[in-house]
């Protein structure tokens, strides 16, 4: 049986608290890890964006859908930012924050956009794919410098978000009955439940990969001494 849409969102929110606190407090262990830290910060956001997604119909259009939405907005910009960290990059700050403040504010003051469930999701969708596409650039040109095997693997998870975002955003626009997504039918929940997984590999894909370069590290000191 599938699950509704609510219930997926609810575990996409968990699942994701559980990963953010544990990426903050690996980040302050041993060494200091900027990267990991803003991986724990981005899950946070994702996490408090989905459970108030989750929460629509029970709380208000403000928090159910703007607030949420910049919260996961945020969740990519900072997504970004961490793997700019993590290869070494400037992070463009603005760059990560604009986009979220932007989406809260279009889908609460917006009256064509706050009232079209197909065209906020479209909003939503070329946020995430724009930012995906740009880590994806990142990812291959850090690649060429250092060769992370995880580093390739999340290449090929980031590619893969692309799909459940494309098919999420054709169904807002095309279902009959989506004035809430949320509340619609159980083919809403197939994407849903898509990026709970690919959300989880993410989420294990970057722990990985700051743990292969901490071995490869030990291994290069271990052959200079």
């Amino acid at each position: 049986m599938i699950p509704d849409v609510r219930t997926v969102w609810m575990v996409i929110a968990a699942v994701s608290l559980v990963f953010g606190a544990l990426q903050v407090a690996v980040s302050t262990l041993q060494r200091p890890d900027r990267a990991l830290l803003v991986w724990g910060a981005a899950n946070l956001a994702g996490a408090a964006g989905c459970a108030l997604l989750s929460l629509r119909g029970y709380v208000s259009y403000g928090l159910s859908v703007s607030l949420a939405n910049g919260l996961i907005a945020a969740y990519w910009g900072l997504l970004w930012a961490g793997m700019r960290e993590f290869a070494g990059y400037r992070v463009r700050w603005p760059v990560a924050a604009v986009p979220a403040f932007a989406i809260a504010a279009v889908f609460q003051w917006v009256a064509p956009v706050a009232s079209n469930v197909g065209v906020r999701t479209l909003f939503a969708s070329i946020v995430s794919i724009v930012f995906t596409l740009v880590m994806i650039a990142d990812a291959m040109r850090a690649e060429r410098v250092e060769q992370l095997m995880m580093r390739r693997v999340l290449i090929v998870v980031l590619a893969t978000w692309t799909l459940p975002v494309v098919a999420r955003s054709v169904l807002a626009l095309t279902v009959a009955d989506s004035g809430d997504i949320v509340t619609t039918g159980s083919v809403q929940s197939i994407p849903a439940m898509v990026y709970l997984v690919l959300a989880l590999m993410t989420s294990i894909g970057v722990l990985l990969m700051v743990r292969e370069r901490l071995e490869n590290e030990l291994a290069a000191a271990a052959v200079k001494d």
